[in-house]
């Protein structure tokens, strides 16, 4: 059983008495702040060294040869050493280990123990989760599991309690284009762009943090591939250390299409069901269409669909046939644009898809591709409506959104302008209320905040899972 000593009264030859091997761990409990606190290692198990490191937060920590425990630096004001008589054993020890060892510090007013600040997980072998692992556990995050977590991540946002950030790499089309294997393929992508890209998303809340990383090329579905390919890594907060990694592709979707849920939350009021517009087809726009039939299947009477393919819609429209509330159309022009409450956006398109003037004056709409509105809509918007990002100096630093490109064309920037013209933020601490009749005009870039609390749904609910089939 481990033993603490009382390092005044220690003699540190014990350590080198024949036949014997001994596992030390030296940890200094002096400083007030523990974040300066040191965990110092001779010969300690890995997980041991990883628990106590999280532990107490520590910011140093080195491993000692074995042999040389005179080379230890001198102990701190209060000092405890633990002894566990081999390795192996300690890995059995941790909880009661460490409970005896900041057991005693607590009691001093150093630090509370709390049980939730031990996590030995991330010492184990890190996961990789295909999107198969995940529907054979049966841990795919149902309609409600994602608006709940995509809920609880707007919270997190709201307080400060979640943040994060994201990096993009275009690379150049013409690059692609020089290759003469996919040179005749360009004739096709006259009104669409590549969307070639290398995209970082990055970010932590209270338990976790992560990083999704994002490959997109709309020439894959040429390939038989997915236009962009969503990878996920999820660490623990206090070492942050990797704890699975996971094909998060209909992640990403899904928690898109919870973009929908919110606006239509936010901004559209109607005693009688209003009508939809979508534009697009691919995995976003079905995602948006599953998340509006589960967050406001009464306020919604028809969404109209239009996308490059009319068979891509047609494909939409069977696989939700009798699944939603309301009526879903396909249509090849934008004729019953004029009737429609709602808009939404997403594709790739290189021009926007409408005019201001076939618009329903006071419609809400929601961008989440590439530059697809009109100038002359968001003039109006500007002077009249109200103008939304989900994260103004997300929108603006990626600059691909018409809202950006609308300030980056005259040489400004949406997040120095912005502001001052009243563009407003979904990720601000307070909700507002828009005024009647007028025009709101919404563009998300995808904030990482939701992939993270998604993520982590998924792999909690993963892990629940597999536990019961065990």
């Amino acid at each position: 059983m481990p033993r603490l000593v009382d390092t005044d009264k220690f003699d540190v030859t014990e350590l080198e008495r024949p036949g014997e091997s001994w596992s030390v761990t030296i940890v200094g409990l002096g400083l007030p702040s523990l974040q300066t606190a040191q965990v110092l290692l001779v010969e300690a198990s890995p997980r041991f060294d990883l628990l106590l490191r999280q532990t107490l937060f520590a910011t140093q920590a080195r491993e000692i040869p074995a042999g040389q425990p005179r080379d230890v630096p001198p102990p701190s004001p209060k000092l405890c050493l633990l002894f566990i008589d081999n390795a192996e054993a300690s890995s059995k020890l941790d909880l009661a280990v460490c409970r005896q060892v900041l057991g005693s510090a607590s009691r001093n007013g150093v630090l509370s123990l709390e049980e939730n600040m031990f996590d030995t997980t991330t010492d184990s072998n890190v996961r990789f989760l295909t999107r198969q692992d995940l529907q054979s556990a049966g841990a795919e995050l149902t309609i409600a599991e994602i608006h709940a977590a995509t809920d609880a991540a707007w919270a997190a946002i709201k307080s400060g309690r979640a943040f994060g950030g994201k990096a993009v790499l275009s690379l150049p089309e013409e690059e692609f284009w020089q290759r003469e294997s996919v040179a005749p393929f360009r004739r096709d992508f006259v009104d669409e762009r590549l969307g070639w890209k290398l995209s970082a998303l990055y970010c932590v809340n209270p338990t976790h943090g992560g990083v999704k990383i994002i490959g997109a090329n709309a020439f894959n579905r040429h390939l038989g591939l997915p236009r962009s390919t969503s990878t996920v890594v999820l660490l623990e907060k206090r070492t942050l250390r990797p704890l699975a990694i996971l094909d998060g592709t209909a992640i990403s979707a899904l928690r898109t299409g919870t973009y929908a849920s919110k606006v239509v939350d936010l901004f559209v009021r109607s005693q009688a069901p209003v009508s939809g517009f979508i534009f697009g087809s691919g995995p976003v726009a079905r995602s948006v269409v599953e998340c509006l039939n589960f967050a406001c299947p009464d306020l919604i009477g028809d969404i109209f669909i239009r996308s490059r393919s009319i068979e891509g819609v047609e494909r939409l429209l069977s696989d939700f046939d009798d699944r939603t509330s309301f009526r879903l159309h396909a249509v090849t022009d934008n004729q019953r644009l004029k009737e429609c409450a709602l808009l939404i956006t997403a594709t790739n398109a290189r021009q926007p898809l409408f005019e201001d003037e076939e618009l329903h004056r006071g419609a809400v709409t929601l961008h989440l591709g590439g530059d697809e509105v009109p100038e002359t809509y968001l003039q109006r918007a500007l002077k009249c409506g109200t103008v939304v990002c989900d994260d103004i100096e997300t929108v603006s630093r990626r600059n691909s959104q018409s809202i950006a490109l609308h300030f980056s064309r005259q040489a400004l920037s949406l997040e120095e302008i912005g502001p001052l013209l009243g563009v407003r933020e979904l990720s601000a601490p307070n909700d507002w209320v828009r005024e009647a009749d007028t025009p709101v005009c919404v563009t998300c870039v995808g904030l990482p905040m939701l992939d993270l609390y998604a993520v982590q749904a998924t792999y909690e609910k993963y892990l629940a899972r597999t536990q019961e089939s065990a």
